[in-house]
């Protein structure tokens, strides 16, 4: 399950741009921010991040990323109810594996994502999705540390 949650995560805030349709039909890009590397959930130790992906804090930002100032497509614009959905899906997940540690920043994300401008916040400023990703990929990395431990 936090393996889900790690590969589910770096999926949903790093792998596609969220391109928040607005009541005007304005978009609003949110560019996928620096997010903890998920090298530790896909490759073994002593792997290399690809290049051009590392940064100085070992968080990774994908190639691709999405620039603000981007034109995007209305096809790629999904609603703020349906991002809405997805985000508040994957927080309640990570509530379920009941580590105390993530419990009131999930909260936090949970009521920043209740309205149109706290959900804006909360995938334009990233700060909390990038606190989230790397308690989780701590925890993770931990948890395989340990199976190490008692599989060898």
């Amino acid at each position: 399950a936090l393996e889900d949650a790690v590969l589910t995560g770096y999926s949903l805030f790093q792998k596609e741009k969220m391109v928040l349709k607005d009541g005007a039909n304005t978009q609003v890009v949110a560019k996928p921010a620096d997010a903890v590397s998920t090298q530790s959930a896909k490759n073994p130790p002593g792997a290399t991040v690809p290049s051009g992906t590392a940064s100085t804090n070992g968080a990774i930002r994908s190639p691709g990323a999405a620039n603000p100032s981007d034109d995007s497509s209305d096809s790629d614009a999904k609603s703020y109810a349906d991002l809405k959905h997805r985000v508040q899906n994957y927080l309640f997940t990570i509530k379920e594996l009941k580590y105390p540690e993530l419990f009131d920043l999930t909260n936090h994300m949970l009521t920043l994502s209740k309205n149109v401008d706290g959900f804006k916040y909360l995938i334009d400023g990233y700060e909390e999705i990038n606190e989230l990703l790397y308690k989780l990929n701590f925890y993770y990395d931990l948890l395989r540390a340990k199976l190490n431990d008692v599989c060898a």
